[in-house]
């Protein structure tokens, strides 16, 4: 814990924060549950949860307009994500953190499990999907027009996966027995 007086650092739920409450310098591994970080948060550097395996999920302010993609590594009991709604950088659906403007996906949570829709206006997909043990199924929309060129088995780490769909109206790629092709 802080002394209440210290003028650089704050600790009020166990974790230690920048006196101003703008970023997080410090995260107990053990952390359990659903964590929501306060108001004034801004920004959420690599590794910042680095192997909080027992978070579950994570409430971010409106605040935060800064997120690395890296900064749950390792959080392999993070179900969900949820954005304040009247954050203008981030989204969350479904669980899954995107970033905005324009909408990409910044982090799926590894725990995540069962059939995941991702949201309509998504264009390009990248390798965010590895070690997603629980994820049974995915929804590729419509508007995805994209693959990361150097990640084109974007569910490889994903060893429970059977299904893929991809909506229909989707003009760059189906999915047929459960396998995604390019169009």
């Amino acid at each position: 814990s802080v002394h209440e007086d210290n003028p650089f650092y704050a600790s009020p739920d166990g974790m230690l924060y920048s006196k101003t409450y703008h970023s997080i310098t410090a995260v107990p591994q053990k952390l359990k549950g659903e964590i929501r970080l306060p108001e004034d948060l801004e920004f959420l550097d690599a590794n910042t949860f680095e192997y909080c395996e027992g978070i579950t999920g994570v409430i971010l302010p409106a605040s935060v307009r800064s997120i690395s993609d890296r900064a749950f590594v390792g959080c392999t009991g993070l179900q969900y994500i949820q954005v304040a709604e009247d954050n203008p950088t981030y989204y969350a659906y479904n669980g899954v953190l995107y970033e905005k403007d324009p909408l990409k996906i910044v982090y799926v949570p590894l725990g995540i499990a069962g059939h995941l829709v991702l949201a309509e206006g998504l264009e390009s997909i990248d390798y965010h999907f590895g070690s997603c043990h629980a994820l049974t199924g995915v929804t590729i929309p419509a508007s995805v027009c994209r693959v990361n060129p150097g990640n084109y088995n974007v569910f490889a780490d994903a060893p429970m996966l059977e299904t893929i769909l991809v909506a229909e109206g989707n003009r760059d790629f189906f999915a047929q027995d459960n396998i995604w092709y390019s169009a």
